[in-house]
């Protein structure tokens, strides 16, 4: 994709955010069947389709309450969200399963948002106190760009 918008800034189409919005409307408009790309245009030239380069990701599931003792891993349903006080690599079995990540400590930087990046799972870490609010079986919506867990019942 690099490689493209500087072939495409060389050549004086486009520069910097125009040429990625370009490039990006064009793979998408590629994506759409041929049957639809005119509804697809019209709604382009009305400024009524928009969407989004950031990673946007949320989750709704059921809460599994993990304390320090992994052994409760062993219950992990596909789809859960894991609430935990950190991570270690005893979780790495369990990750390609859940549906988010909820952890007590940790920053950025921290093991349990490298590994949910890795994995693609929308995660908040560093939320204090997780584990005192969230029971397991609770109804969950995760939002990992905003860093909002919320408890829906």
């Amino acid at each position: 994709m690099v490689r493209i918008l500087r072939a495409a800034a060389e050549e004086g189409q486009h520069e910097g955010r125009e040429a990625a919005a370009a490039l990006a409307t064009s793979a998408l408009r590629a994506r759409v069947p041929p049957e639809h790309r005119d509804e697809f245009d019209a709604l382009l030239a009305e400024a009524r389709l928009t969407y989004r380069l950031r990673d946007e990701r949320n989750f709704f599931g059921d809460a599994l309450a993990v304390g320090r003792d992994p052994s409760g891993l062993g219950s992990v349903q596909a789809g859960e969200i894991l609430v935990t006080p950190s991570t270690s690599p005893t979780f790495n079995v369990v990750l390609p399963l859940l549906g988010a990540l909820v952890t007590e400590r940790g920053g950025a930087l921290s093991r349990a948002a490298i590994v949910a990046r890795e994995y693609g799972l929308p995660a908040v870490v560093g939320c204090p106190a997780a584990l005192e609010a969230i029971q397991s079986g609770v109804r969950l919506k995760v939002d990992g760009t905003t860093g909002e867990v919320r408890i829906l019942g």
